[in-house]
Order: C-alpha cells, then structure tokens, then sequence
C-alpha cells in the first residue's frame, strides 16, 4: 500500500529552509511578489504496512519540537495559499534521503524492507503570491528550487489540488527491452554541423564535426555489422566524450601562437602543458630534492620531512560544467581523493582543502607585463589588510608553510599510532616488491644514498628494530597527501 507522509514546520515556529527561500526569490525575480512561503518534506513509502505502522514510521522521521507530521495530503494549518510547487528526482536518480529513509524504516516496522519495497522524498512549497501566474511560479521553481537535470518540477494551483489532489511522488524506472537507435546524416552543409553538436549538447567544434563525417565517409565496411554510412547517437556521444576537455585536454595540448606585444617577438607554442608546467617542473626537480614523484602516478609526491610524503592532487576540470558547475563539481571532489589513495601503495586521506588561485598583473621597473599566480584560501585571508601582496617566484611552496604547523601536528599523532611490520623479514619483502607498472622504484625518485631510495632506507632500518605495535593491522600507510587531499 501506498502511504504520504508529510513533515512540515510547526505553525508557531518561522520555516528557515523557506525563508531562506523566499529571499533567493527576491533576489532571482528583483520582486516581492512572493509575499510569503513555507515547506514540507514528504516522503511517499510503498510498502506492505499498515496504517498504525505508516504512524509510527512518521512520528520517527520528524522532530517532535519543531516538527508535525501527517498522513495523506493536507493544506498547511493557518497558511493559505496560491500555489504549490513539488519538487523531487527523476527515475533513476539516487535519492539519498529516501535511500536513508528506506532502512530507518526497516528498523522501525522491526524488518527490513524489500528491493521491491520503495522510499521516495520530494520537497513542497507552498507560495503566497496572488499577483503571479502558475508559469511564473514555474519559472521561479525552475531557476531557483530545481535541478532539471535530476529533478522534476510540478506547480498546481490551489484549486487544483482542492479539486484533484497531489500527484503521489512515485519516480519508478520503467523500462523496456526495445530501444530507439536515431542516425544522423552528416552530409549536409557546416551549419547544419554545428547544429548537430549544439542540439547534440556535443561540444564539438566545426573542424572537429569535419573530421567525424570524413572518417564515416571512408568506412566501407559498416555493412557487415549492420551498420550504414552514418553515425548513430551513441557513436557520436562516446566520440564526444573521448574528445571532450574532460577527457582530451584540448586546450593544454593545444599550438598556440604567442605574440609579445612588448618585447615585438612571436612564439609558436606546442602543448601549453608540455611546454611550461611538465618543462618547468622538470628543471625545477634538477635543483632541490624534495620532488619524490611527480606525472609519473595518479597524483604529485613530494617529501614532507624524513618520515612523511605528501600527496597533493588537483583536478583540472569540473565536468558537466557546461550543463551543471554544482553538481558536476563532484567529479573534482571524488577525483582528488581517489586517485591519491590509489598512488604508491596508497595514503590515507587527511582533508580537502578549497584553494583558488588568485592571479595578479603588475609592472615591475625594467621588467614587461607579467601575471603570477597564488594558491589561496579565499575564507582565510586576514580582516583588515587590503594591501596588494607582491607576487613570489615560487608561491605555492612558501604558502605550503601554512599548512606545517597543523599538519606536523596530525603526522605525528599519526606516526604514534604507527603500525610496524611484526617481523623483519615480512616488511622487508613488502618494500621490495614492485608496483604495477613494474617501476624499480614507486616514486620514480633519483637515485640516492649510493643508487638505493632513501626512504626505502628509513623504511628497512625501522623495520629491523622490530617495534610491532600491538593488534596491529597489514595497513599502514605510505605517505601524506593533500587535496586535492592531504593523506597521511
């Protein structure tokens, strides 16, 4: 059976989701239309329980000081008003509250429910706006309640739930085994072209749409397979996927020609990443010592005192930006934890860190135009200094200074719990063995210390003292890393 479950402020207490609301209301419409607005968390469970149990399952769910609780659909208690707005995923889209909801529920009918037991949460709004027309409520919920990517969006009058009621939210994938295969014939004019990748949301330019419809030009031998001369969607979109900046990085490995204006001279660049990051990064490692390894595994390695690496990991992109920067920005996040945990024999994550690079341009005597850049932490900078600090030839390792103190502190409560291999021999052969790719050496540092890695040599001589520590566990990190992550 189906229950609706509603949550929804106490009347006697201010709604802080909706006033919170109501003023990225005003400031999206430049109005004060929305004269006033409350919500309402419903959750719809379809499951085999009863009445008593769909009570029992709501008094749970909600707080019993600012919160009331409902079974069915109800307006809101002393809040007229002109037009709902129901906002909840789309099928398939992982609801994570309703997936919490579906096992705290499980403990509290005293089962666990089953997969063909569903939970789904939506959130409500209820508008006070006389004067707006329900497109215009549409409009507003579109822009500012809803991510249509995943979310749906529906707006009712007053009247119509009065008349019909609410639609149960019931977002349920429903299947077939047949599927639309569309082809796209590109033999037509460059416009049209650019209109296949626009409608396509490809992000392909007009020489690269060239490059597809020539290569399909010259396959001859589609036919065997099915298949005639023009691309279907799915072709396209993993060509485009495989060529996107995501993937490809088009603009770093871009020829870029370069005109000084000051100096009068021209350049033509190769690779913007081959030519300056890899290339400067390569002469800097000639002059210090602390680049332990650096292009070679999933994230940068550099020395961090004689026990302790660190591992710093920074995403280039935030993908789908184009389509959406919020939610696609979780690619980066998931991006500069992963991979740092999955380079050298692994590293435990210590935290992430919200660094934007600030670039300032200036003119120095006898010197032209040239910008630097600084790694930051916008939230951090000191109240009360508006003074424009000059720009250092090697930022990022002197603001890494900042980040000593705290993490000198957690390495070493770390390093106190520090798990020793129990016997000599074990941590040894451990040391010994070779990564995947088959490297002599993990961090493809230089030889040192008569050609042997030098942390290897602490490494050996802690282990022959023998100090296991005791229940301790095969998983002892290697290094430290940063954010991206900082991993001890």
């Amino acid at each position: 059976m189906d229950f609706r479950i509603e949550i929804a402020v106490k009347g006697k207490w201010s709604d802080a989701r909706a006033q919170a609301v109501l003023r990225s209301i005003k400031s999206f419409t430049s109005s004060d239309a929305v004269k006033g607005l409350r919500t309402r968390d419903v959750f719809t469970v379809c499951a085999d329980i009863d009445g008593k149990q769909a009570e029992a399952i709501a008094r749970e769910l909600s707080n019993p000081v600012t919160q009331e609780w409902r079974i069915g659909e109800t307006a809101e208690p002393g809040f007229a008003y002109d037009y709902l707005a129901a906002i909840g995923f789309k099928p398939g889209v992982t609801d994570n509250v309703a997936r919490t909801a579906h096992e705290a529920i499980g403990d509290i009918i005293g089962r666990k429910l089953r997969k063909d037991e569903m939970v789904f949460s939506s959130i409500e709004y209820l508008f006070q706006a006389p004067s707006l027309t329900k497109e215009e409520i549409a409009s507003i919920a579109r822009g500012v309640l809803a991510n249509e990517l995943i979310e749906t969006v529906t707006v009712l009058s007053a009247a119509e739930v009065k008349a019909n009621g609410i639609p149960l939210n019931k977002p349920i994938v429903k299947g077939t085994e047949s599927g639309i295969v569309r082809e796209f014939n590109l033999e037509v004019s460059d416009e049209e072209l650019c209109e296949i990748s626009r409608k396509g949301i490809l992000a392909l330019t007009l020489p690269e749409m060239k490059v597809i419809q020539n290569y399909f030009r010259s396959c001859g031998d589609r036919g065997k397979y099915g298949l005639s001369n023009n691309p279907t969607d799915v072709e396209l979109e993993v060509i485009a996927q495989t060529w996107s900046e995501h993937c490809k990085h088009k603009i770093f490995d871009a020829e870029v020609d370069y005109e000084d204006l000051d100096a009068g001279t021209k350049e033509h660049i190769v690779s913007l990443f081959k030519s300056y990051i890899r290339k400067s990064t390569s002469e800097i490692a000639k002059k210090i010592d602390w680049l332990v390894s650096v292009f070679s595994d999933n994230a940068g390695v550099v020395a961090f005192n004689d026990k302790i690496d660190l591992v710093y990991k920074v995403e280039t992109h935030n993908s789908p930006s184009a389509l959406d920067p919020y939610g696609g920005a979780m690619t980066g996040i998931v991006g500069v934890n992963r991979d740092p945990m999955g380079t050298g024999l692994g590293a435990n994550l210590l935290v992430n860190l919200g660094i934007l690079p600030r670039f300032s341009v200036h003119r120095s005597e006898g010197r032209s135009r040239r910008a630097s850049a600084s790694a930051q932490t916008p939230r951090r900078r000191p109240q009360g200094r508006h003074r424009r600090r000059q720009p250092e030839r090697h930022s990022l390792r002197p603001r890494l200074g900042v980040l000593r103190r705290p993490l000198h502190r957690k390495a070493a409560r770390l390093l106190r719990h520090a798990w020793h291999a129990p016997e000599k021999d074990q941590r040894a052969q451990r040391l010994g063995k070779t990564d995947r790719t088959r490297r002599s050496d993990r961090h493809d540092r230089r030889p040192h210390r008569k050609g042997r890695h030098p942390r290897r040599d602490l490494l050996l001589r802690r282990a022959a003292q023998g100090q296991p520590r005791a229940g301790g566990s095969d998983r002892r990190p290697d290094h430290t890393e940063a954010h991206g992550g900082l991993h001890v």
